[in-house]
């Protein structure tokens, strides 16, 4: 999990953002995985890659809130 920096005080307000973010990350690899598992000879399906697009965005605004 990515450390918050110690500038940003620890509120639950300041904190959800990041918990939304790993679970956005924890989701994006295990459909990764589970499509890898179920058809190892085809590429990753488009979801993954708007979706992995979607979590960066995500973790590189958060810090900046």
């Amino acid at each position: 999990p990515p450390l918050l920096p110690p500038s940003i005080p620890v509120t639950t307000k300041r904190r959800l953002p990041w918990v939304l973010s790993l679970e956005q990350i924890f989701l994006t690899f295990f459909i990764l995985f589970y499509h890898s598992f179920l058809f190892p000879s085809k590429s990753p399906p488009p979801y993954f890659s708007s979706s992995f697009a979607l979590v960066s965005a995500s973790i590189r605004v958060v810090p900046g809130s």
